[in-house]
């Protein structure tokens, strides 16, 4: 049976009683990483800000937490504001915050291996033809290969997205004509 308190602080939680999680935590209980997560889903700043004046790393576990505020370009800005790193790279799998951002996000929240990421993108939305577009203008190059030894265009074409495959070569190949 789980411990009561941590049932108690769980139920907080999802309600956003800030002053009763500030009760618990000063009574010594010691959350988990689930609990930071439902306060990150609820939005509730303050307990979040709670478990910051108390020394819990924004930037752990690995993947950071970081990665459940891309959706919302407000709880994004709160986090970047209190110290989380969009560039800590999750040692289990070569991505980093911002990498979700890009497979994950509103196109307001995100910007070598991002491109790869691009083209794991699943949301339906019709911005991942956008985001190749941004990332390949800003100089990202499909040619470079992550940890399984693979490109962005190979993501693209595992994923069946011929049309990224083809307009992704045809900028790249424009923007290597016009620096010979």
């Amino acid at each position: 049976m789980a411990n009561p308190s941590i049932k108690a602080f769980s139920n907080v939680m999802e309600t956003g009683k800030s002053q009763e999680a500030a009760d618990l935590l000063d009574d010594g209980l010691s959350p988990i990483v689930e609990h930071f997560i439902i306060a990150i889903m609820h939005k509730h700043y303050d307990i979040l800000g709670l478990f910051l004046d108390r020394g819990w790393d924004v930037n752990n576990p690995v993947p950071s937490t970081l990665v459940f505020t891309c959706e919302d370009l407000r709880l994004l800005q709160w986090f970047l504001r209190h110290g989380a790193d969009p560039y800590k790279c999750c040692r289990i799998q070569d991505c980093t915050p911002l990498s979700y951002a890009i497979r994950d996000g509103s196109f307001d929240t995100q910007r070598g291996q991002l491109l790869h990421y691009a083209a794991l993108r699943n949301k339906n939305d019709g911005l991942k033809i956008d985001m190749f577009i941004f990332l390949l203008e800003k100089g990202a190059d499909p040619s470079i290969k992550d940890f399984c030894n693979r490109t962005a265009l190979d993501y693209a074409h595992f994923n069946g997205c011929f049309d990224q495959i083809q307009l992704a070569s045809e900028i790249w190949y424009k923007s290597k004509a016009v620096q010979l």
